[in-house]
């Protein structure tokens, strides 16, 4: 049998993290290379690890138009 209690329950989202160390202390990093502005077109934006340096891509969270506040 299925607990129900687990099955309400939405799953917490996971927060990015740097492939390289496994940091969860990243932040978006500047776009200034022809990659990055060809990446941005498919969603992929440029952060960086402050931890280890390391510069990496993720695909850019979604927007719920319906949280949307203008």
């Amino acid at each position: 049998m299925s607990n129900i209690d687990e099955e309400e329950q939405p799953a917490e989202p996971r927060k990015p993290f740097c492939p390289k160390c496994g940091s969860t202390d990243i932040r978006g990093s500047q776009s200034h290379r022809m990659l990055d502005f060809l990446l941005k077109s498919f969603s992929r934006r440029p952060y960086r690890c402050r931890s280890c340096r390391k510069r990496f891509y993720l695909r850019r969270p979604e927007v719920d138009p319906a949280n949307d506040e203008e």
